[in-house]
């Protein structure tokens, strides 16, 4: 534990690159000094996040927590490294969003029904053909979105996220909302991507269907 006062430096050596922080009980309030990568590994219960998401080398965070503990990250965030996704969900508070600044279809792993995050998941999204997974739900149920880019694609960024229930525009639509996925997805992109066409699978869990929901008839 560190003390409001507290001042946890990084050094500038190579030899202290890459320096890790296991994050288990309590609040880390005190403050990170120096520029070398460093890397936040949390486990344990329910908690959120503090100080050791300020510094200016935050590297790759990854979540190995409880069976069903919730990180909560107040704020936004983003990173240029890696989000390992093993164990425990990431709830990003509401207008906020977690962004992943690499490029890389591997700057997020892992992503289940025991790992995901609630809220804002913002990628990073490069020139030319690639298919992204953003493993994002509800505090309820995990329902993640995987996109397909063609080759052409204007470098760019995407937004992801879902909410529980019907889309508040579903009588407008052509949908039965009492046969359907009691389901909603946003899909926004960011900085200037463009594409011609774009693939795109949503899943979700059996509880979140209407009793007569017909999935050979499904439409998006």
């Amino acid at each position: 534990t560190f003390a409001a006062s507290t001042l946890l430096t990084l050094g500038n050596s190579a030899s202290a690159a890459n320096a890790s922080l296991l994050v288990k009980d309590g609040v880390l309030s005190g403050t990170l000094q120096g520029n070398n990568w460093y890397n936040v590994t949390y486990s344990g219960s329910s908690k959120q996040t503090g100080n050791e998401l300020l510094g200016n080398g935050l590297r790759n965070i990854t979540l190995n927590m409880d069976p069903s503990a919730v990180l909560s990250m107040n704020g936004s965030k983003q990173i240029g490294g890696i989000l390992t996704l093993t164990s425990g969900i990431l709830s990003v508070s509401e207008n906020n969003s977690f962004s992943l600044t690499s490029a890389s279809a591997n700057a997020l792993s892992g992503g289940s029904a025991q790992s995901y995050i609630v809220g804002n998941l913002q990628r990073a999204v490069p020139a030319g053909a690639g298919v992204y997974n953003f493993p994002v739900g509800s505090l309820s149920s995990y329902a993640p979105v995987m996109l397909t880019f063609p080759a052409g694609t204007i470098a760019g960024s995407v937004v992801v996220t879902t909410r529980d229930g019907d889309n508040g525009d579903i009588l407008a639509t052509n949908i039965n909302a009492f046969r359907s996925v009691n389901r909603d997805w946003t899909v926004n992109t960011q900085g200037g991507i463009q594409f011609s066409t774009f693939g795109a699978k949503f899943s979700w869990s059996a509880q979140d269907q209407d009793p007569n929901f017909d999935y050979n008839n499904a439409v998006v």
